[in-house]
């Protein structure tokens, strides 16, 4: 007696298909993928960054008052910039190619910036004039259309002024005032 191939090649389509079925039922919808890791200036050493993550998605109310940029910063980086884009963040080699979208941030020296975390409501907006935060106009607030998604990353320097250190881009989306 012959097996009968079109039953054999029928049956284990069938068995493949249930199989990828169960499979994907397994997997939770929302699980989020791992985090980002390489670091937005090559050549350099990594920053950890901690939270927040997964991104968030919630109104600046709630963001600026409850969550903190938290990042592991290594003793020998001297001066740290933590910075907030409206755009993905481009660069090339050590130098930022985008610095029109490079809306907010904190560094070393400013009200409310710790080596290790910065809340949301001490990001100041960012002069690209003085190629600095602009602290005289109050604390960062974005503004419509929303949702936007911001990216934000930080990098340090050594005691010399080179850069040696960044971290990862991450984002966060603000879905209104």
């Amino acid at each position: 007696m012959k097996p009968d191939l079109t039953k054999i090649f029928y049956l284990l389509i069938a068995t493949f298909v249930l199989a990828t079925q169960i499979s994907c039922d397994l997997l939770e919808e929302d699980e989020e993928p791992p985090p980002p890791t390489t670091p937005i200036f090559s050549g350099v050493e990594k920053i950890e960054l901690q939270a927040p993550w997964p991104p968030p998605s919630d109104t600046w109310s709630n963001i600026s008052n409850n969550i903190s940029f938290q990042f592991d910063v290594p003793i020998a980086v001297e001066y740290v910039v933590l910075a907030l884009f409206t755009t993905n963040i481009d660069v090339s080699g050590k130098t930022i190619t985008n610095p029109q979208d490079w809306v907010a941030g904190n560094r070393s020296g400013l009200t409310g910036f710790s080596s290790s975390s910065t809340r949301a409501d001490n990001l100041f907006p960012f002069d690209m004039v003085s190629g600095d935060f602009d602290t005289s106009s109050g604390n960062y607030a974005p503004s419509p259309p929303f949702p936007q998604t911001f990216y934000w990353a930080v990098w340090g320097y050594d005691q010399w002024g080179n850069l040696t250190h960044a971290s990862p881009q991450w984002s966060l989306t603000v879905t209104n005032p």
